[in-house]
């Protein structure tokens, strides 16, 4: 029982095996149907959908799950979720976070996984079919609309991400910290920290009543920032108004001093933020003229 044994990788159609040989001769163990198999996935997000993609093969052939596959021995899970996932839709993945753990026991196909599912919202590219002999579709579906059947896989992994992306109740301190930090000039000089705090359709009426757009905002913040104009304003007067489940208005006063102007200036501005993709993301800010 104690001898020792060699294990040697061997190729099989669809499932990789280990040839294990000791005192009582080879056998074939296959991960996930003879043992326990240790799997990975990556929940993929782009503007508030998810991709997707219909399995060929067993486990769970004809259904649509979430891009993944079997973790190495001595890879890190992470790593081996970035590189299916690269793999499988041709994207370039940035940074990933751990979403939930995944159970997978399918007697129809004798197979049983244990997997760590991680997300990301930073992916470059478009998919494509990369492995047309695994996959025979591949596409973004909103969470609300997602194509059937979803595999164990995908369903663990929807579950978590719906528990994710439910609203917290608005806070006044949250966004309140929040819509400050748009008015220090460090962020304002970062790009790409200000996109991370406006939501994709996000659009302002300056005091002027000029109406901008997310990208022109961001690229007019770092400038001002750029040529040291910038002083941040003072806030004061917060009011929050509860507008529904994800939805929240804060009203403020500032007060601050415009190089423009021989006196300081009075501003009353409104915001509404909402709570998209799993964090408080601004929609909409208007600034008058007291």
């Amino acid at each position: 029982m104690r001898a020792p044994f060699d294990v040697e990788r061997l190729p099989a159609p669809g499932i990789e095996t280990e040839l294990v040989t000791g005192i009582s001769g080879p056998h074939a163990a296959r991960p996930g149907v003879d043992f326990p198999g240790v799997g990975c996935g990556l929940a993929i997000l782009r503007e508030g959908r998810l991709l997707m993609a219909r399995r060929l093969k067993a486990p769970e052939a004809g259904h649509w799950t979430i891009v993944g596959g079997k973790v190495d021995h001595g890879e890190v899970s992470l790593e081996a979720a970035r590189r299916e996932a690269e793999e499988e839709s041709g994207l370039s993945i940035g940074s990933v976070e751990f979403l939930c753990l995944s159970e997978q026991i399918i007697p129809a196909d004798r197979q049983h996984w244990i997997s760590l599912i991680y997300v990301t919202q930073d992916s470059t590219g478009e998919p494509w079919l990369t492995e047309p002999d695994k996959i025979s579709d591949i596409g973004w579906f909103p969470l609300d609309g997602l194509p059937a059947p979803l595999s164990v896989f995908a369903r663990d992994a929807v579950t978590a991400l719906q528990v994710r992306s439910e609203p917290p109740a608005s806070d006044l301190d949250t966004l309140r910290t929040l819509e400050e930090a748009l008015h220090q000039p460090a962020l304002r000089a970062a790009p790409k920290a200000v996109s991370k705090l406006l939501a994709a359709d996000f659009i302002e009426i300056g005091s002027s009543g000029t109406v901008y757009g997310r990208d022109e905002i961001i690229t007019a913040l770092a400038e001002e920032a750029a040529r040291g104009t910038y002083r941040a304003a003072q806030a004061s007067d917060y009011r929050l108004i509860d507008l529904g489940a994800g939805l929240a208005q804060l009203v403020y006063r500032t007060t601050g001093s415009d190089p423009a102007q021989e006196r300081p200036q009075c501003r009353w501005r409104s915001s509404i933020w909402a709570w998209i993709d799993g964090r408080w993301q601004m929609r909409f800010h208007q600034a008058t003229v007291v």
